[in-house]
């Protein structure tokens, strides 16, 4: 960002996002959400929205491009999967491959070589629309019916799009889930909430209507063609000169923050406090001993689970949040009806009330 800063010669900011950021603005992030969200960008992201406030009301974002002309690090493994489900077969894979991959010391990246490589194995023999999702999701199946005994089968067929199997080659079908599913329910709802909450407006142009069906209606070669991608869009740039090749060429960097290690290290006691102790009554489906498994696992390096300790940490910081906070809150008393006017279900017993204000109506441009 700095080197771009300087070849247009912008004004450049930045501010490191420590640990004690995580611990400050969890709680609000929590507040402002309607729903558990288990992004843990949207943190870094809600600091970037604060400072650019500070200059700026209204500012360009680059969402879209990645799920449009296929930027992200599971495209490069569908080709892999592909050989690797005709050569090895699932006996193998699971009892040999696995467990060695298993014994592989980890480490306190995100993105871990153990870590991506427990993730392949995790989406292989499986239906070709699940892949993606199972790659990307928090839990695998297992876990997840390790964590909801009470309701078995709930992580089969986890995304539906089965239908769509026969139409779509494999980078066309990932192109689906990231723009159907991750775009959707992730990216922009990560960006809006963050944006938001520091009265900043997020414009992205990579998502205008016409763009996004011409892109679409290409074929998916344009996309991701031998471990090159976002092609189209990269040949575009170095055509025009807009960024010179070592910044288009360089390894993709994500909007991370080193939740693995801070789990580990920085914020083991404050992780440990909020995932180990009593869950929420409205919890009470989930089973409190595979958190403790993952814990485990995580904290004595045998596998990195941040990902799924950090989506059922904020899981219990939403229901805390909305469940025993609302219960600890007086409740209104009983609006009296008059003796000669009984109350009729549908129909105002005193002046009509007020219409609710409409939701914000929000549209990519």
């Amino acid at each position: 960002a700095a080197e771009v800063a300087s070849l247009y010669n912008t004004d450049h900011f930045h501010r490191n996002f420590t640990s004690q950021d995580l611990v400050d603005r969890v709680p609000r992030l929590v507040q402002m959400m309607d729903e558990p969200f288990a992004d843990p960008s949207v943190l870094p992201t809600s600091l970037l929205a604060e400072l650019a406030s500070e200059h700026v009301k209204t500012v360009l974002g680059g969402d879209g491009a990645d799920e449009l002309f296929a930027g992200y690090d599971p495209f490069k493994a569908l080709a892999a999967a592909r050989w690797y489900e005709r050569l090895v077969p699932r006996f193998v894979s699971q009892h040999l491959v696995g467990p060695l991959v298993r014994c592989l010391p980890d480490s306190d990246r995100n993105m871990s070589l153990p870590f991506k490589l427990n993730r392949f194995l995790r989406g292989l023999h499986v239906a070709r629309s699940d892949r993606i999702g199972i790659w990307m999701g928090a839990f695998s199946p297992q876990q997840l019916t390790e964590l909801l005994p009470d309701f078995q089968g709930v992580g089969k067929h986890p995304f539906g799009s089965a239908d769509k199997e026969a139409d779509l080659d494999d980078v066309a079908l990932a192109l689906d889930f990231f723009q159907e599913s991750y775009l959707v329910n992730d990216i922009l709802v990560k960006v809006d909430r963050a944006s938001m909450m520091h009265s900043l407006e997020v414009r992205t142009p990579f998502l205008d209507t016409r763009l996004v069906d011409y892109v679409n209606s290409l074929p998916s070669h344009f996309k991701y063609r031998r471990g090159t991608s976002k092609r189209l869009l990269k040949d575009a740039v170095l055509e025009t000169g807009l960024l010179p090749e070592r910044i288009v060429r360089r390894r993709k960097k994500g909007f991370g923050i080193p939740v693995a290690r801070w789990m580990r290290v920085e914020l083991h006691d404050y992780f440990r406090a909020q995932l180990l102790e009593e869950l929420p009554n409205s919890l009470g489906m989930i089973d409190s001993r595979a958190i403790h498994k993952m814990w485990d696992e995580h904290t004595e390096r045998k596998a990195n689970r941040y990902k799924e300790l950090w989506a059922l940490f904020m899981m219990i910081q939403w229901a805390r949040n909305v469940f025993e906070t609302s219960a600890s809150q007086p409740q209104p008393e009983a609006r009296q009806q008059p003796a000669d006017r009984p109350a009729i279900v549908g129909l105002p017993t005193t002046e009509p009330a007020a219409p609710l204000p409409s939701g914000r109506n929000r549209k990519a441009a």
